[in-house]
């Protein structure tokens, strides 16, 4: 891996909610067996299209990174069955009609998006997973929407920050204090009616490029 390339962050982004069916065939091709068995596990169609279309992006670009085939990327699991490979640092995230990939290289990322809804209660959310100091914030905020706009885009935040540090979001560590210490944030272009945030480490000198790719380019 050319020392440049390890120094840069790319995020891969793809829209999934026109996916036609040869275009999710291709995607699946490239997934491993055990990954193939476990979209077949999924019970809705639409998570299991997220899920295939997301270790597909994966695989596409570390093989670009790599300079292998997408099918000869290995991955193993850790303790919180996080995937990960041997030569690169990745991050993984899927929400309603877009997924994205945050290929690190030697540097650990975390990445996450959100759809919005108008179903979301934010304040309701926030009261039962953030500060009371966070809830504060969100309370001074009239408008319902504004509320959830700002809701959403701190989750993203500390979902990326938790998976970053390995932690997973239901560590309280993720949402409580001083939760971002010790990592970078940045906000993600993700187009209008999503949120997203990317995290790696404080200590990385690195510049961070975003990708949008076709469903056909897999």
């Amino acid at each position: 891996m050319a020392a440049e390339a390890a120094d840069q962050i790319i995020v891969g982004l793809m829209r999934t909610a026109q996916a036609t069916p040869a275009e999710y065939a291709a995607a699946l091709v490239l997934l491993s067996s055990e990954e193939r068995d476990r979209a077949a596990r999924f019970l809705r169609e639409e998570p299991r299209q997220e899920f295939v279309f997301a270790r597909a992006l994966f695989r596409r670009m570390a093989s670009q990174r790599l300079g292998i085939a997408p099918q000869a990327v290995t991955l193993r699991f850790g303790e919180r069955g996080k995937p990960m490979t041997e030569e690169l640092e990745f991050n993984l995230s899927h929400t309603r009609g877009l997924v994205a990939c945050a290929l690190g290289g030697r540097i650990a990322v975390g990445i996450d998006i959100e759809a919005d809804s108008s179903q979301i209660e934010a304040l309701e959310l926030a009261e039962t997973a953030f500060s009371p100091s966070d809830v504060a914030e969100l309370r001074n905020l009239a408008d319902p929407v504004a509320q959830r706009y700002w809701f959403l885009q701190r989750w993203t935040e500390r979902e990326a920050v938790a998976k970053c540090l390995g932690q997973g979001i239901a560590d309280p560590r993720a949402l409580h204090g001083d939760w971002s210490q010790g990592v970078t944030l940045e906000s993600l272009s993700v187009g209008d009616g999503y949120f997203g945030s990317l995290a790696y480490s404080a200590q990385a000198c690195c510049s961070v490029v975003e990708q949008w790719w076709l469903l056909g380019a897999l």
